[in-house]
């Protein structure tokens, strides 16, 4: 699992922009040159390796300014990874879901963008296959940042789109063989059906996979409409230029175009989609709808679906028609997307009324206005048909016992409430006791995942925990026992130092270590160091209850007899070992730079034997007499600061011989101009 800080080929990862089943994003930037800012694909997956080589890949050779570049891949790496160029601002499903739908003239900007991009991608053999609002990246630049003249400035700025995750993508001409055989893309044949259902082109949801520039058109119609009147064009839809006076009638024509099911009607590409939108745009006549739609293209308005079928028949996608309470049950349950659309669109609705059923169709607007939650609506909308067989609440446990858990710990678990009955399950769950947080109180699915955090904090160890979990849902209500021992703390070993750093005086200095037992049992621990040199004040094994400082010493001279230290400098691992774990700690040794030390014995010799000889009077005497004080009284401070956790202490005993030198000389001088002065 990537973090911050970790290093992904040459880019440092800096911020996660967001995760999902193939794996996560990150925002990185250059280890060297900060202001290169990428963003970073990490698949969580290996299933998403090979989609994710086919990104790479196909990016890396579409060089254009609408498509996000490719700057590194490596799929064989650990982890494998896609750097890319990165995108400051958000994307189209992000912008949509703040306005909810774009004026015509902005919706018409980005459209045309999105065609530049997908045409330069056709005219080079490649289709996209997955295109949507969550691929399609937004940034705003100012006027001066715009290189189309006469682009519509957004809020003040321009939009600027880039399309990304060609990860589904695949070639159109004699290239795709050869890449089908190296394994970017699949098999031909046997690919299995990729992309977003309510972007899929009809023969893509049937099954038909080589790829195709006219599937890429029949996304962009989608989204071309879904920009324009916020929803998606399914079931009973009305076209903008019908519904909105601000839209030009020729954009019906140019969505129709793009949405017809039958590939042959549909726009051959992205470029005649761009010519027919530029000249919609310009008021200009259109090039290719009229050769698409002879028969309508007089037709400005479309009618609605709903409209088209039959009086009191309900059509749905894929052309079930629904003419009676069991059916509409039975294809809600099969198609249930289509079914929350219709529901929430008036449909249904619209539908009940046309055959009667004027309570049911208060009950659909009920439930459609109620239920925040699209999927309890329309559940609830069917179980008021009476027809309609309840949802049956299973859960995967009886019972839940934890056993034994640590005093202070916390553990984490999973439990699944499933659907054994038709329809959607959704409902809430409760705990008694306030040591079993419910972390999904509320949940909804035919297989929907509740975790549950059991919190050993605050409760004395040997106390018998109990609480019960309370689920009620539409399928039934259900109760779970849960229970749980509180044991004591078993011995937990930190060390507060992660590293040392000590300066050597002389022979050797002395460090500390504070272990401290973060357990309730007590910690028995045992030290040790690979080289002779290095000895521990203590006996082994040491118990600690709470809190205990090691004390040890390192000896230079025995490490460069035995030759382990090539120099002044050594580093030494102490390792800690115990029933609370196992720590290493690195200490790094360095011999304090050469001053007085060494002589302070010396300096005391000889002032002990210029006193024998009677020359207790001259300059010399002082001089050597004051220089052997304060070295001997400096020798016998040595080890009071001689470690630390940080670097900088070598740095501050050097600084301190130094300074310790000074002075002693300054002193050794003044007493001589004392003794020498005339009386």
């Amino acid at each position: 699992m990537a973090k911050i800080g970790d290093r992904i080929s040459e880019y440092v990862l800096t911020e996660k922009c967001g995760e999902g089943g193939f794996g996560e994003v990150w925002k990185a930037h250059h280890h060297i040159f900060a202001a290169d800012t990428v963003a970073v694909k990490i698949p969580t997956d290996r299933a998403f390796v090979d989609q994710l080589k086919n990104e790479g890949i196909l990016q890396h050779d579409l060089r254009h300014p609408h498509i996000v570049r490719t700057l590194g891949l490596d799929p064989g790496g650990t982890p494998p990874y896609f750097v890319m160029e990165f995108v400051e601002g958000q994307s189209l499903r992000a912008l949509l879901r703040d306005r909810s739908r774009l004026d015509f003239r902005d919706a018409a900007d980005i459209g045309v963008q999105i065609l530049e991009a997908l045409a330069f991608a056709h005219s080079r053999g490649v289709t996209h296959r997955d295109l949507k609002p969550e691929n399609i990246l937004l940034s705003l630049a100012g006027p001066a940042a715009c290189e189309r003249a006469g682009t519509h400035q957004a809020l003040g700025g321009v939009w600027r789109v880039k399309i990304a995750d060609f990860g589904l993508g695949s070639v159109t001409h004699h290239v795709a063989q050869s890449m089908y055989l190296s394994g970017v893309g699949g098999t031909a044949s046997g690919r299995a059906m990729t992309g977003t259902w309510d972007y899929m082109a009809p023969e893509l949801r049937r099954g038909v996979c080589t790829p195709d520039p006219r599937q890429d058109v029949y996304a962009f119609g989608v989204v071309l409409y879904e920009l324009l009147m916020g929803d998606l064009p399914i079931g009973a839809f009305a076209y903008p230029g019908q519904s909105l006076p601000a839209v030009p009638q020729e954009v019906d024509l140019v969505i129709r175009g793009c949405l017809q099911p039958d590939p042959k009607r549909r726009y051959a590409s992205a470029r005649e989609v761009l010519e027919d939108l530029t000249a919609t745009i310009e008021s200009r006549p259109l090039s290719h709808a009229a050769r698409l739609l002879p028969v309508e293209r007089d037709l400005v308005a479309s009618v609605p679906l709903a409209q088209l079928a039959p009086q009191g028949v309900l059509a749905f996608r894929g052309g079930q028609e629904i003419g009676t309470l069991r059916d509409l049950v039975a294809v809600c349950d099969a198609h249930w997307e289509d079914g929350k659309h219709h529901l929430y669109h008036g449909d249904v609705e619209s539908w009940l009324r046309r055959i009667g059923e004027r309570d049911l169709a208060r009950k659909a607007m009920e439930a459609r206005e109620g239920h925040p939650d699209r999927n309890a609506a329309l559940e609830a909308f069917l179980q008021a048909t009476k027809v309609a067989a309840a949802p049956v609440l299973d859960l995967e446990v009886s019972e839940l016992d934890f056993h034994d858990l640590p005093r202070g710990l916390a553990r984490r678990t999973r439990v699944f409430a499933s659907n054994r009955g038709r329809g959607w399950l959704h409902g809430t769950v409760t705990s008694t006791q306030p040591w079993l947080r419910v972390l999904t109180p509320v949940w909804s699915g035919n297989d929907a995942p509740i975790d549950l955090l059991v919190d050993g904090d605050k409760q004395p160890a040997g106390q018998r925990l109990e609480a019960v979990l309370a689920f009620q849902s539409n399928g039934g209500n259900a109760t779970v026992p849960v229970r749980l021992t509180i044991v004591p703390q078993p011995a937990r070993m930190r060390v507060e130092e992660r590293r040392l750093y000590l300066s050597a005086r002389g022979e050797g200095g002395d460090g500390f270590l504070t272990i401290v037992n973060d357990g309730d049992v007590p910690l028995a621990v045992t030290a040790s160091a690979p080289l002779d040199g290095v000895t521990f004040a203590e006996s082994f094994p040491l118990t600690v209850e709470k809190r205990f400082r090691l004390r040890f010493s390192v000896n230079l001279e025995r490490l460069r007899a035995a030759g382990a230290v090539p120099g002044d400098r050594a580093e030494i691992p102490l390792t800690l070992t115990g029933n609370g774990g196992t720590t290493v700690i690195p200490v790094r040794v360095e011999a304090a730079p050469p001053s007085a030390v060494g002589h302070a014995l010396i300096g005391g010799v000889a002032a002990l034997a210029l006193w024998g000889l009677g020359v207790t009077d001259t300059f010399l005497f002082h001089v050597i007499y004051l220089f052997g004080l304060f070295r001997l009284l400096h020798k016998l401070t040595r080890r009071a600061e001689t470690s630390g956790t940080e670097p900088a202490v070598l740095e501050r005993a050097a600084e301190r011989t130094r300074t310790i030198s000074f002075w002693m000389a300054f002193l050794a001088a003044a007493t001589g101009l004392l003794v020498l002065w005339p009386r």
